[in-house]
């Protein structure tokens, strides 16, 4: 099993009420996004550098979509992303209006782009309250430094 994310949506949510969340949550995303990338997170992950085979100009977190070669998407309709090169990342994180779930999950190896996964699961719970709640599997190892910066980041969007 691999580092997992796994979110929900309550089925009560009001479809009007979702959409205005989803807007003001996929800007925060996105200003977060604007936060983390170039080399904001190089000192953290030296350690986890050579595990993920990764060379040190590898750490500036570059963020893609769901193809990993078009720019990540953050609108009031849909978050896609994903990390820039599959050494960067694995799924792709999506959630979207349209076809909006109520569970879905991420799997992320704990690869560079996992901080984006954690920061966008902590905004979403901000920003939809009791209407979302997500947990992580994997060792506390695995998602510490994630979780720790991802919590700094989105303190910086709140």
């Amino acid at each position: 099993m691999g580092y997992t994310h796994y979110w929900t949506f309550s089925k009560q949510a009001d479809i009007a009420d979702y959409s205005a969340k989803m807007a003001t949550a996929s800007a925060k995303i996105k200003e977060a996004y604007e936060i983390v990338k170039g080399d904001f997170i190089h000192y953290d992950l030296i350690d986890n550098c050579y595990e993920w085979g990764l060379d040190w100009d590898d750490l500036e977190l570059k963020l893609a979509s769901d193809t990993c070669y078009d720019k990540p998407t953050f609108t009031d309709e849909q978050i896609i992303f994903n990390g820039v090169t599959p050494k960067m990342g694995c799924e792709s994180f999506i959630i979207e209006t349209k076809h909006h779930k109520t569970w879905d999950f991420c799997k992320t190896y704990g690869r560079p782009y996992d901080i984006m996964v954690c920061a966008a699961l902590l905004i979403l719970k901000d920003v939809f309250c009791d209407d979302f709640s997500f947990e992580s599997d994997g060792n506390i190892e695995q998602g510490e430094c994630g979780w720790k910066l991802a919590k700094e980041i989105a303190n910086m969007v709140k």
